[in-house]
């Protein structure tokens, strides 16, 4: 492997910025910051006390991509986005990668409604956020929505009702879709007050509804009365199960490390109004550096574009260059970000609350993966495998009489679910309805295409299938060179409890039965095995991933083949027409006028829609397997699962 010549070296600038290392064939494999570029870079080749994961990718790197910037937190902030979009081999990468929900309220809406979301987008609504526990924030959702009268409408059902939704007739909505109320009483009664509600300011919410409550009893509007006073309970009753963490209020993030051995646990406590929300758990395995040094990069990685940061962040120790992260949260945030190490008081007490929190993950993630490992020990010994299967790759195909045929490989590391190594694959050389030819060509693709260099290879191949799908399999894993580096099992369905015929009303629907590939006797795992609820688990996990796959293509073909080849009409178009009407059923229903009402629509291109769905002589076009029909579009790669291309 070529490494960086000195004269390269040479012409790295003595300047702040970012340094990107790669291999051979162009891959980031580190990309980090330095107040000098040309010092911190050289210091990779020629200190000699280098760790190992250092060693390591000292030993790989062809190439050294440079950029500059002005400053410290600039160099922080790109950092952070090229992290994100490289994830690096040999950089800190949060595994907890998953999007944590938020409540969004549509303030730039005249009739602003409440919607549970993942993504945090710049689009002029206002969030509420994280929500650790995902159960707490559909109960708080319920609580909004029956208590204040949102529309639950969305927006495409707003625009095109006429008449009062049985939300309206049952006393839970205002119907403002049917002009039963203004944008600005709708704001006054139901903005207004879900605005305090969320923002954490209950005293004055409880004292303004309770004075509307007397009003209209005094009034003698007893019904709206009964209403205001059985909102005014649920708000007490919620409020109430909150613990309280800072009597002032206030929006914290609150970090918690604690380190044993390889694993680091480290504990972030949402504190929203002063209330804590719940907890997020992070583990980072075999990583080096300090306990300062791996919390500034979790920090760093955490709040990345579209993450909400709070007017406070609390950690339990310096941070290395700590003026410069609080620049890079104060930009991140827009506003003025404090990072704070407290001593003393309340917020000295949630540190060490979150320290204990972040001591007892570590402890649930140590059980788990123990039982994981004796679990996975368990299936080696009773299945005789060379190795013990850390890494177990399974694979199903998805098809319908062989029409969109497509192959999903879902990837278990210790008994987990590693989603960014899950691979779709669309079936291209096999003909007809042959689920066994289907599966090699997944097979051949994933260990003789482009995915075998990207990827480790597993300890143990699993196929959703039985000793057909093995056949089919195992002479190309022969040809390739696996066999003896990885076993090959097949899980298929048991046909009856005791192995000896007995009637198809009679079979152990529940059973597993676990295949070898030398055509032995296979192993028949029982409902309440522990073995069985992992092997099964997994294979379900390829079953959906499959289907959904092939779902999305079929979907897309259908769609595709109403107006893909309609004149006129590009993919911008497309999307607005099925975003305005719904479904290409109300776009073939409606009228000329209709269509161009529709955004980024024009009267000559609903005439060419009207004439395409319409031809002269009455007959619809097809809309589904017909020929001259479009294909469907190919899926786009995800972090969650990418179609392989090789």
């Amino acid at each position: 492997m070529a490494r960086p010549s000195p004269p390269e070296l040479a012409d790295i600038p003595h300047r702040p910025g970012i340094y990107l290392m790669k291999d051979g064939d162009g891959e980031v494999l580190y990309v980090g910051k330095a107040i000098d570029l040309a010092r911190r870079v050289r210091s990779y080749f020629s200190r000699g006390d280098q760790p190992v994961k250092t060693r390591a990718l000292v030993a790989r790197i062809a190439s050294v991509e440079t950029i500059i910037v002005e400053n410290e937190v600039e160099a922080l902030l790109l950092e952070s986005n090229l992290i994100k979009r490289y994830r690096p081999r040999y950089n800190v990468v949060l595994r907890d990668d998953k999007q944590y929900p938020y409540i969004r309220l549509s303030v730039q809406e005249p009739f602003p409604r409440i919607d549970v979301v993942r993504r945090v987008a710049d689009d002029g609504a206002r969030y509420y956020g994280p929500f650790v526990t995902g159960t707490g924030i559909h109960a708080t959702v319920r609580l909004i929505n029956r208590t204040f009268m949102v529309r639950k409408c969305r927006n495409r059902e707003f625009r095109m009702k006429e008449r009062p939704s049985l939300q309206f007739q049952i006393g839970r909505c205002y119907s403002p879709c049917t002009g039963r109320i203004t944008p600005e009483a709708y704001r006054e009664r139901v903005v207004e007050p879900v605005r305090a509600f969320l923002d954490g300011r209950d005293r004055t919410l409880l004292r303004d509804l309770t004075g509307r409550m007397e009003q209209a009893a005094a009034a003698e509007r007893f019904e709206e009365a009964a209403r205001l006073r059985d909102a005014i309970q649920r708000i007490e009753r919620l409020t109430a199960r909150q613990e309280v963490v800072d009597v002032r209020g206030g929006d914290a993030d609150c970090f918690g490390v604690h380190r044993e051995g390889e694993t680091t646990a480290v504990t972030l406590l949402v504190v929203r109004a002063g209330r804590l929300q719940g907890r997020r758990d992070i583990f980072l395995e075999g990583e080096e550096g300090g306990e300062a040094e791996l919390l500034a990069q979790v920090v760093r990685q955490l709040y990345t574009a579209g993450a909400l940061v709070p007017e406070t962040v609390l950690v339990p120790m310096a941070l290395p260059e700590q003026a410069a992260v609080e620049g890079y949260l104060t930009a991140r945030r827009g506003r003025r970000c404090r990072l704070l190490v407290p001593q003393r008081g309340h917020r000295a007490k949630l540190i060490r609350l979150a320290r204990a929190n972040a001591a007892e993950a570590y402890a649930s993630h140590l059980a788990r993966r123990t039982r994981a490992t004796d679990l996975l020990a368990d299936l080696k010994l009773r299945m005789g495998l060379g190795r013990l299967p850390k890494r177990i790759e399974c694979f199903d195909i998805s098809n319908v009489s062989g029409d969109h045929a497509v192959g999903s490989m879902v990837v278990f590391e210790a008994g987990q679910p590693l989603k960014r190594h899950y691979r779709h694959f669309r079936v291209r050389a096999a003909e007809g309805p042959n689920d066994f030819a289907m599966m090699a060509e997944v097979i051949e693709r994933r260990y003789a295409g482009a995915l075998a260099d990207r990827l480790p290879y597993p300890d143990l191949i699993l196929l959703d299938g039985g000793p057909p799908q093995l056949a089919a399999v195992a002479p190309l894993l022969a040809d390739i060179g696996l066999v003896g580096r990885c076993d090959l099992l097949g899980l298929a369905k048991a046909r009856s409890v005791d192995g000896q015929g007995r009637g198809r009303g009679e079979a152990a629907k529940s059973h597993e039965r676990l295949v070898r590939a030398d055509g032995g006797e296979p192993l028949l795992l029982a409902p309440d095995d522990p073995l069985c609820h992992l092997v099964a688990r997994i294979r379900d996990e390829a079953h959906r991933f499959a289907i959904t796959y092939y779902r999305k293509l079929h979907g897309d073909r259908l769609v595709a083949s109403g107006l893909d080849d309609c004149a006129g009409i590009g993919p911008a178009r497309k999307v607005a027409l099925l975003k305005h009407f719904g479904s290409l059923a109300r776009v073939r229903t409606a009228t000329v006028a209709e269509l161009a009402a529709c955004p980024k629509m024009t009267t000559p291109a609903a005439e060419a829609v009207y004439r395409h769905l319409h031809p002269a002589n009455g007959e619809e076009k097809a809309t589904e397997g017909q020929d001259g029909s479009t294909p469907g579009r190919e899926e786009r790669p995800t972090a969650r699962g990418q179609e392989e291309q090789g």
